[in-house]
């Protein structure tokens, strides 16, 4: 994906939704910047992230604030039910 990035008066960098999304980075993500000659790389800074089981399911902490976009339960009801419809269309 190239994206075209443009710096405000202040210095400021804005990311571009399409390139927030593809990468789930939400508010208060931090990155991390390098500068290599005339080339500058910014990645995501490393988050710790701790397990632990609740009701018998594992459940993933990170330190920090994490943003997810859109909703997981409706993704996962509608695979579901795709792959329910395509079954019944299988035996009709």
């Amino acid at each position: 994906m190239n994206v075209t990035l443009e710096v405000d008066k202040f210095g400021r960098v804005l990311l571009p939704k399409k390139l927030r999304e593809a990468l789930h980075i939400g508010p208060g993500e931090k990155l991390q910047a390098q500068l290599d000659g005339e080339r500058l790389t910014v990645t995501r800074e490393h988050r710790e992230a701790t397990v632990r089981m609740e009701n018998g399911f594992p459940v993933i902490e990170f330190a920090g604030e994490v943003s997810f976009t859109g909703d997981p339960v409706a993704e996962v009801r509608a695979e579901r039910e795709r792959e329910l419809l395509e079954r019944l269309a299988e035996t009709w």
